[in-house]
């Protein structure tokens, strides 16, 4: 038997074009399950980064009385400042959900539309910030009379 003969025989019997083959998609299938696992971690730490950002500017404006931060009076807001915390809170919540990021010229914001936007965000916050300040009065309350609420 010539050498190219036995050689094709032992291909054949030893499977040496599928072997390679199926390890090669093996690989390639777990080095995909890894980047995609990766771009989940990232893209959900993206999306908690931007909920924390969209909770920081409403509790800015809102104020938040057990932290001493005092609520922000909407006609002293830099527009720009808001404008881009909102961009920023909405742009990277989009990109964990895989949604275009892009909002370049997307909107028109005019100031009269800060103001709506502020008014809504402080309208929305106040039922979760209202009673804390509440609380944190009539502890403010009680001490100034010498009781101690617990």
């Amino acid at each position: 038997m010539f050498v190219g003969a036995q050689l094709g025989a032992w291909s054949s019997r030893w499977n040496w074009v599928a072997r390679p083959d199926a390890y090669d998609r093996y690989i390639d299938e777990r080095n995909r399950s890894r980047l995609e696992a990766r771009r989940d971690d990232i893209l959900e730490r993206v999306g908690q980064g931007g909920q924390l950002l969209s909770y920081a500017a409403l509790r800015a404006l809102a104020g938040d009385t057990n932290a001493e931060i005092p609520p922000l009076d909407p006609r002293n807001l830099d527009p720009d400042d808001l404008i881009r915390f909102l961009e920023t809170g909405a742009k990277l919540e989009l990109q964990s959900l895989g949604q275009v990021t892009d909002l370049k010229g997307a909107f028109l914001i005019t100031p009269a539309e800060v103001t709506r936007i502020v008014k809504a965000m402080v309208d929305a916050a106040l039922p979760y910030v209202e009673p804390l300040r509440q609380e944190a009065y009539l502890h403010d309350a009680a001490a100034a009379v010498g009781v101690q609420l617990t």
